[in-house]
């Protein structure tokens, strides 16, 4: 969910959701980004490779689905953050609401309750829609 990204813009949260437009394996992403304004400022800074945490905010139910090849893709790429599908293996649970989902690239998965993080067992194939997101990084991240 740590990935080194390439920063392209960073625009801080203020009334509204920040947001981080980055590369990551050749590919452009914006994502919201609610990240302190503070520390943010003097790490993602244009041009610059930072780590940061991805995470997708789903929208409505994740699903279970077919093994295939793991996948993000952006389905409405906006400045405020891209509308994303995921699809990939989960491997372990964050928190209560958050699995770590192996597509690629590999993310969080930000559950919408009901739906709990236990409700899926490790190793399972899902597929879901939701707002991609970037965060700094915990301190202690692999």
């Amino acid at each position: 969910m740590v990935h080194v990204v390439q920063i392209l813009a960073y625009t801080p949260r203020g009334k509204k959701s920040g947001a981080l437009h980055f590369t990551l394996e050749g590919r452009t992403f914006h994502a919201r980004c609610d990240a302190d304004t503070d520390a943010a400022r003097g790490l993602f800074i244009a041009g610059a490779s930072h780590p940061a945490t991805l995470i997708v905010k789903v929208e409505g139910k994740a699903e279970y689905a077919d093994p295939s090849e793991p996948q993000l893709s952006v389905l409405v790429s906006s400045d405020d953050g891209d509308r994303v599908s995921v699809l990939g293996r989960t491997w372990e649970s964050v928190d209560h609401q958050t699995i770590k989902l192996d597509a690629s690239p590999t993310v969080g998965l930000r559950l919408s309750l009901p739906q709990m993080a236990t409700d899926f067992r490790g190793g399972s194939w899902l597929r879901a829609t939701g707002m991609l997101c970037a965060n700094l990084p915990p301190d202690e991240h692999d």
